[in-house]
């Protein structure tokens, strides 16, 4: 390949393009996640279908580089540059039968338009996991800049500040606009949550409900004014909801007011919109689309203790 054309991996493969650690128990189940989380963090692709178009090509030829390594990657119609992840599984993840557990897993997308950029990605990529025990010390990083800097991407790659995009959680759980009232419950219940964005099929932001909420749909007004709510003794105002409304469209109960924040904001701004907003939750959106949240809780942990 003349060297005029060679791609920098630092191009396509960036801090948060790191998964770690990866917790899957097959190949599928890997490849679904880090399918997910390029599409939480970029759009731009329909992610059941790039899903099965890499475990249709894994199907045909695997691409297990190395007994570490697994390279699974698709070619996609509609994206429009090439995508890479990469996925650590200290533990190892059991990709194809009779063969070891891999624990480095890079997944890459690139346009079906252009297959000449395809490899010139691809060999970007492997010249990266060539680099003499590159593999090994990627599956013992223990951040991604571990990570980064066993492919050869030195720190002045690195953001400069932390940015809001570094802390947020890609991959967050979320109402559809289509989902109810009873989805919210069970999500809030499940999954031990305080807070659920809502979003439509374009992943655009249309609000939020929180716990408190169903509280305040449950308890009318009138009732909250009450000083003695002895006569409500059995919850009857909740039996109600859950007769009556438990199946109605949750955009009816959503709050529209969201707080939100751009994902290249200096991290520190949102110690001043938890404090000023009184908020749990900020979402984190470009233009419209939900792109990541950040909870008062992780950020607190991520600041004083991770």
């Amino acid at each position: 390949m003349n060297p005029k054309s060679a791609i920098p991996v630092t191009d396509y493969l960036g801090f948060e393009d790191i998964y770690l650690p990866l917790c899957a128990s097959s190949s599928e189940e890997a490849i679904r996640l880090l399918v997910q989380r390029l599409h939480a963090r970029h759009g731009g692709f329909d992610t059941e279908a790039a899903v099965q178009a890499v475990l249709a090509r894994e199907a045909v030829v695997p691409v297990i580089m190395d007994h570490e390594l697994a390279m699974p990657h698709a070619r996609l119609p509609e994206l429009a540059k090439p995508r890479i992840v990469v996925g650590i599984c200290p533990v190892g993840i059991p990709f194809h039968p009779n063969q070891p557990p891999v624990k480095v897993v890079v997944l890459t997308l690139a346009p079906a338009s252009d297959p000449n950029l395809y490899l010139r990605v691809l060999a970007a990529v492997s010249k990266s996991l060539r680099i003499p025990n590159a593999i090994s010390k990627m599956a013992a990083a223990l951040s991604p800049a571990e990570v980064l800097a066993a492919l050869g991407i030195s720190p002045e790659h690195l953001p400069d500040f932390l940015a809001v995009k570094h802390l947020m959680n890609t991959d967050p759980v979320v109402l559809r606009e289509t989902d109810t009232l009873g989805r919210a419950i069970e999500l809030f219940s499940s999954r031990s949550i305080m807070d659920l964005p809502i979003v439509n099929g374009r992943n655009e932001i249309l609000g939020s409900i929180a716990t408190e909420d169903l509280l305040r749909i449950a308890l009318p007004p009138h009732l909250r004014w009450m000083e003695d709510l002895s006569p409500i003794l059995r919850f009857e105002p909740f039996t109600e909801l859950l007769k009556r409304d438990y199946s109605l469209p949750i955009t009816r109960f959503m709050r529209e007011d969201v707080l939100s924040i751009a994902p290249e904001t200096p991290a520190i701004q949102l110690a001043k919109l938890f404090l000023h907003d009184e908020r749990r939750q900020v979402l984190v959106l470009e233009e419209r689309r939900l792109v990541g949240t950040i909870d008062l809780t992780s950020y607190v942990r991520k600041l004083f203790w991770d």
